[in-house]
């Protein structure tokens, strides 16, 4: 599928990959829901997402904390209370630390 150019595209593109997640999540075992990930022998995956998210649920939690965000941010901003994307004390250069704060509250 090409990448989508515009408001129509983007929400079925979304809406079909998230209906293609689920069906791929649905349809692991158990004990593959439960797998730690490992990828210490692969010397490219050096960021820290790579060591954080140490099973499928810490990348659910992160998707959804990402997508809380933005969800806060438009309605904020449609409401007429401008407000950066990040929240506070967090900034671009350190939003690897708010990363971790989700991690933790999960």
């Amino acid at each position: 599928m090409p990448r989508p150019k515009t408001k129509e595209e983007l929400v079925l593109a979304s809406k079909e990959n998230y209906e293609k997640l689920n069906l791929f999540i649905s349809q692991l075992s158990e004990d593959e829901l439960q797998t730690p990930f490992d990828f210490s022998r692969d010397p490219k995956k050096k960021e820290a997402h790579w060591k954080r998210d140490k099973n499928l649920r810490d990348v659910l939690i992160h998707l959804y904390e990402w997508h809380q965000l933005l969800s806060t941010w438009v309605y904020s901003n449609q409401e007429g209370h401008e407000k950066p994307f990040l929240p506070e004390p967090y900034n671009w250069k350190t939003y690897g630390e708010m990363n971790v704060a989700f991690w933790k509250k999960h």
